[in-house]
């Protein structure tokens, strides 16, 4: 098992979500205030029963969003993104790329391009950004979702690095 290091240059989304703290019951086959030591159904000990965690306060599956659950690629499809501090809240920001082939994307020289073997310059200075970003928003109607999903949507070009 290795680390791939992933590199992206083009449009992309940022949803951002508040990490609030939650609780789960881990068990529900009695009422909290039982006296017994264990529920006789699943086994669980009473006393671990309350699963007390901080996670998203917005829950996302493309799977059950999208007619095509691969159209956009998180970031984060390994991991969920670090948690930061904004006044007394927690967030996270996850990062979404196009994933699915679309029609009408703009053309550009990529490293797809060039020889495996070859130094690979690319010269990104006549990239037309903005006919990219249009071309995002409309060939990407799962944007729609992730905005009505999370509450906010930014869409943005740039550079992303990430691990896998």
């Amino acid at each position: 098992m290795g680390i791939d290091r992933n590199l992206y240059l083009g449009p992309y989304a940022k949803t951002t979500t508040e990490v609030v703290s939650k609780e789960e019951d881990r068990c529900g086959h009695l009422p909290l205030d039982t006296q017994e030591k264990f529920c006789s159904e699943c086994g669980t000990r009473i006393s671990d029963r309350i699963y007390r965690h901080k996670g998203d306060a917005v829950s996302f599956y493309p799977e059950e969003a999208w007619k095509n659950p691969d159209a956009l690629s998180s970031t984060s499809w390994v991991g969920p993104p670090e948690i930061y501090k904004k006044g007394e809240k927690e967030y996270r920001d996850y990062l979404w790329l196009p994933n699915a082939s679309r029609p009408g994307k703009p053309k550009r020289k990529g490293v797809s391009n060039v020889d495996k073997h070859d130094e690979v310059v690319i010269d990104i200075q006549n990239v037309d950004i903005e006919a990219e970003i249009e071309w995002f928003k409309t060939a990407y109607p799962e944007l729609q979702k992730l905005e009505e999903a999370f509450g906010n949507l930014t869409v943005g070009w740039g550079f992303i690095q990430w691990f896998s």
